[in-house]
């Protein structure tokens, strides 16, 4: 051992003998093909007995005989439990299978009973070879002991405990402890020091209770310490410690001290972890294939950065084997994505199987984030964190398979949101479930509705699996969450969600700031900061609904670090919290954002379903609808589909990612509401700095929208988005804006859809009304002569007329639904309209355009700007005599200003005159020479003068 005390057991067996398990102590064991593993236990009759086997490598089962009398008889006369002939069967729960035989069963079998429990070795995945299937194996009457490092699964029934022990065996260290829910129970966390009392809800020494996965670290620095301990604080002892179920609730639980650098990690088994900023954590994974795997980062706040290595041994020059940076890791991933997978593909040079691999996790903020490891094979199963979303990939034509267990009778949600690329769900209760065996099936970007009760529903308590076929290569976010429960989602990712009038979803958002790029301004929408202490950060979120006519309401409520977030009430329309939103009229996107104190580091949004015409619809209808948030500006960006966004000071950005599996032409769009904005392309992340000086900004506005069409080659890409210009709405200034994408094929440029006639509307005044007309929405290049066939099909097209007497913004659509006091006026496919006007009071103006929405909404065109101005009825008579009126007053002018003209040329002929007389009058007296001269000459020159130098 090294320098600290260390607890170990130690047995030695031969082959087809009983290993004899230890109450509450797990044991390693492995089994092959050709070979099984034998054990007894000696139960205790006052309590039931907890079998747990948690497999490691491979696959393997448990089957359990009862053997009455069993210690007075020998091993020859004792029934072998073998596949066909057992006791009893262990159930497979998640990732482990667990048995409980009843204290009736124990006093029924006798007072010297005895368990006798076999291993048997299951082919783990059909043309997989695992030539050693290693697991854990424990037998338990009261307490569980944990392991440093390992992993453990188990199951707590709602409002019950489960308790296990953990040894300390160092004074100044922290002691970590990680609850991961695999179900909707949400398990809670109570410990307390030493074995005198159990813990419990009102009577504990440390406690984690809040939404989802629980972490919580103890060090002497804890209020426990400082309390009870004085000057002789030790982390050294026994510790008891209680997972509580608030629901039904399957869960792995994970304990640990930084005397040991690395948690272990288990094939397909979620950790739940919180990071502090610039920290790292070390993990260990024993990979026993030659497959492919990939180390798996759902972050729902903050950037995790992947390294990993391969080495034989993790115990030797620990320090020096793990990766702290690129130069010391074999593989390493993308520093600016939130949730992203590290493939290690058994092709890379440093592959290796039947050894480990070495994992860091490195944050350069606080975050929150689940670790996966999946085998890149059809048959592996990685377990969901149900209510929690998560980001993954499929290849072309290949499955992602993943599992979960309902643990209440609340129907079930499954929903795949798709980022790129295009998916199918299959779900079932086998293992290999697939397009040819399943139970249920939806398409991607569709919510599947599952009942707890009737024909074709599900079952408490049985695992259940979904298989993700891609129909191509994509990238998707998946959620399995059941009714009335909070979903946790992760920071810029799109989820899928689907409400009736009146229906709820709670969401948590956990926030976070990027450390690479530059936090925008915080826009100053209140006269006060609202925060006495603590930096205030930005979560804007965007909703995107996806049925007619249906316009959630979006509500939400700021949470403390150390708030039980199951003591918070929904935010919804009984409670004063509703979010600051922009929802253009007649606009399916929306977009939002919370003002927060960075010592309330969580939102919970609460999102009503609203329709329109909700006196009048169905109420059996439901919508669906996109939600993301972010704290950082960087949002995931999915294919054909709009998101709105907003910028609150010329300094501001916003970073989208788009990726791609395939080289792909896409049209990227952005369409200015209120200000104006650009956008540039790059392959990276871009500083706050570059930004200024990026020269591949598209600002060119055409058909309401900014747009290009590029061929984007595999891999991920950035857009930026900065404002021109800013304008106020209401008390803000901005510059709101939405942001899409459509995929299109080399030659779509052939196939544009735009206004007929250059855009131009032309009008004609009647006596009491205007009427109106313009070309329809064509098809092909804006060059081509127009023709009848080029007309684009009526069908999917309607049109609509905005009316207003205010001279504003209305070259888009955006600030056509956006701006002030503008009538819509939906019409039918027609290319006229006509209206009745009122000038029997004033003068009248009036601003118009016309907007050719295609395929409702998935594609609009913005005509040409229109102004009108109408006089004031019997207005014309008063203008007849005003312009008389100006006629007589310059008619009186022109008259004296000629007879002024009249006037003085006669005074000049006779000044002239008077010249001519004295230049004739001669004298005796000599002038002098130079005198004479010059008077002679100015004479002369005067005399040339012609009498229309005098006019004016």
């Amino acid at each position: 051992t090294d320098d600290d005390e260390t607890h170990f057991s130690l047995l030695t067996s031969v082959k087809s003998t009983f290993n004899l398990l230890i109450d509450g102590m797990a044991q390693h064991g492995f089994v092959s093909p050709n070979m099984t593993q034998n054990y007894m236990y000696k139960p205790n009759k006052k309590s039931s007995v907890h079998l747990t086997l948690t497999p490691k490598a491979g696959d393997v089962d448990l089957y359990v005989n009862l053997i009455q009398n069993g210690l007075n008889t020998t091993q020859r006369d004792w029934r072998m439990p073998t596949e066909t002939e057992h006791d009893a069967k262990a159930k497979y729960r998640v990732n482990s299978k667990a048995l409980t035989i009843s204290k009736t069963d124990i006093e029924k079998c006798g007072k010297n009973c005895m368990i006798l429990a076999s291993v048997f070795p299951v082919l783990a995945y059909p043309k997989v070879a695992v030539p050693k299937q290693s697991y854990l194996i424990m037998a338990s009457s009261e307490f569980l002991v944990l392991h440093e490092g390992e992993g453990h699964t188990d199951y707590v029934e709602g409002k019950l405990f489960k308790f296990y022990r953990f040894s300390v065996n160092c004074d100044e260290c922290t002691l970590k402890i990680s609850v991961t829910p695999l179900s909707g129970g949400d398990p809670d966390l109570y410990i307390t020091k030493g074995l005198d009392r159990l813990p419990s809800q009102l009577d504990h020494d440390f406690m984690a209770a809040t939404m989802a996965g629980e972490y919580l670290e103890v060090n002497t620095k804890s209020e426990y310490f400082e309390k009870n301990e004085g000057q002789n604080k030790s982390m050294r002892g026994e510790y008891t410690i209680g997972v509580y179920g608030f629901k039904n609730t399957t869960y792995s639980i994970q304990v640990s001290t930084n005397t040991t650098s690395l948690t272990e990690l288990n094939r397909g088994m979620p950790v739940s972890v919180k990071q502090i900023k610039n920290s790292f954590r070390a993990f260990s994974y024993l990979h026993w294939t030659n497959t492919s795997f990939k180390i798996s980062v759902s972050a729902h706040s903050g950037f995790p950065i992947i390294r990993a290595v391969f080495v034989q041994d993790p115990k030797e020059n620990l320090e020096k084997l793990i990766p702290k940076n690129d130069h010391q890791a074999t593989w390493n991933s993308m520093t600016h994505r939130s949730s992203h997978d590290l493939i290690i593909s058994n092709t890379d040079a440093a592959f290796g199987f039947e050894g480990y691999y070495i994992i860091t996790i490195e944050t350069q903020t606080s975050s929150s984030y689940t670790l996966v490891i999946q085998d890149l094979h059809e048959h592996h199963i990685t377990y969901l964190k149900m209510g929690e979303s998560i980001r993954g990939s499929v290849e072309y034509e290949k499955f992602v398979r993943y599992g979960f267990n309902p643990v209440s009778q609340n129907d079930l949600l499954i929903t795949a949101n798709q980022l790129h690329g295009e998916v199918e769900l299959f779900i079932g209760s086998n293992q290999n479930v697939s397009n040819e065996e399943y139970l249920w099936t939806i398409p991607g970007n569709a919510i599947l509705e599952i009942s707890s009760s009737g024909t074709n529903s599900f079952q408490i308590g049985q695992n259940y699996y979904v298989a993700i076929y891609g129909t191509t290569e994509a990238e998707f976010s998946l959620v399995i969450t059941q009714e009335e429960s909070t979903v946790k989602i992760s920071e810029g990712l799109p989820q899928l969600f689907q409400l009736g009038q009146g229906e709820k979803v709670a969401l948590f958002f956990e926030a976070t700031e990027a450390p690479f790029i530059k936090t925008q301004e915080i826009p100053k929408l209140f006269p006060k900061n609202p925060f006495k202490s603590g930096k205030p950060i930005i979560v804007s979120f965007s909703l995107l609904s996806q049925t007619q006519g249906f316009q959630p309401e979006v509500y939400a409520l700021e949470i403390s670090k150390r708030k039980n977030v199951r003591d918070l009430v929904m935010p919804g329309p009984k409670h004063n919290t509703k979010a600051f939103t922009f929802w253009p009229n007649n606009s399916r996107s929306m977009h939002g954002f919370v003002k927060i104190s960075d010592e309330k580091e969580s939102v919970l949004f609460g999102i009503v379903g609203k329709f329109k015409n909700s006196d009048t619809m169905n109420q059996s209808l439901k919508g669906k609808l996109s939600f993301m948030a972010s704290s950082s500006q960087i949002i995931t960006l999915p294919n054909n589909l709009e998101f709105s966004g907003a910028l609150y000071s010329k300094g501001s950005f916003q970073v989208y990612e788009i990726s791609m599996k395939l080289g792909q032409f896409v049209e990227l769009y952005v369409k200015p509401c209120t200000g104006e904005v650009a956008f540039s392309l790059t392959n990276d992340v871009i500083s706050n700095k570059d930004i200024v000086n990026q020269e591949h900004y598209y600002d060119n506005i055409k058909n309401g929208k900014i747009s290009v069409r590029v061929h984007f080659s595999p891999g991920t890409h950035y857009i930026t988005v900065k404002p021109l210009s800013l304008e106020h709405n209401g008390a803000q200034k901005m510059a709101l804006y939405r942001i899409g994408t459509k995929l299109a094929s080399q030659n779509s440029t052939s196939m544009m859809m735009y206004p007929g006639n250059r855009g131009i509307i032309d009008w004609k005044l009647k006596e009491n009304s205007i009427l109106l007309n313009w070309s329809p929405i064509m098809k092909g290049s804006e060059d081509e002569q127009e023709s009848d066939e080029q007309k684009a099909s009526h069908d999917n097209i309607t049109y609509t007329i905005y009316i207003t007497h205010e001279k504003q913004r209305m070259d888009t659509v955006c600030a056509l639904n956006y701006g002030k006091n503008i009538v819509h006026l939906p019409i039918p496919t027609l290319t006229s309209f006509s209206f009745e006007f009122d000038n029997s009071k004033e003068d009248t103006v009036y601003y118009i355009n016309v907007v050719g929405d295609y395929n409702e909404g998935e594609e609009a065109f913005v005509y040409k700007e229109l102004e009108i101005f109408i006089p004031k009825k019997g207005a014309a008579a008063g203008y007849l005599k005003y312009l008389l009126g100006v006629c007589l007053i310059l008619a009186i002018f022109g008259l004296f200003m000629y007879r002024k003209y009249k006037i003085t040329h006669q005074m000049l002929q006779y000044e002239m005159s008077d010249v001519r007389n004295a230049a004739q009058v001669t004298t005796s007296v000599e002038l002098p020479t130079q005198r004479k001269t010059t008077y002679q000459t100015l004479m002369k020159e005067d005399m040339q003068l012609n009498e229309q130098d005098f006019h004016f």
